[in-house]
């Protein structure tokens, strides 16, 4: 994901920076409470540092060692 954010320049969701287009591959920023495209478990939002995150909790979970 990180290559890929890359060669599309980023994300640009504001109207100050318009260099990146990678905003238009993300598959549930801003889906909060909808269904996973993936598995259908229901999208959370949760803060880091100041922003909005939005994750699918089965599809992204954090890998515990």
């Amino acid at each position: 994901m990180l290559r890929k954010g890359i060669r599309n320049n980023g994300a640009s969701i504001d109207w100050v920076y318009r260099g990146g287009d990678f905003q238009n591959h993300f598959r549930v920023y801003d889906q909060q409470g909808k269904p996973c495209p993936v598995c259908g478990t229901a999208i959370q939002k949760f803060t880091v540092g100041q922003r909005g995150t939005h994750i699918c909790p089965k599809c992204q979970a954090l890998e515990r060692k």
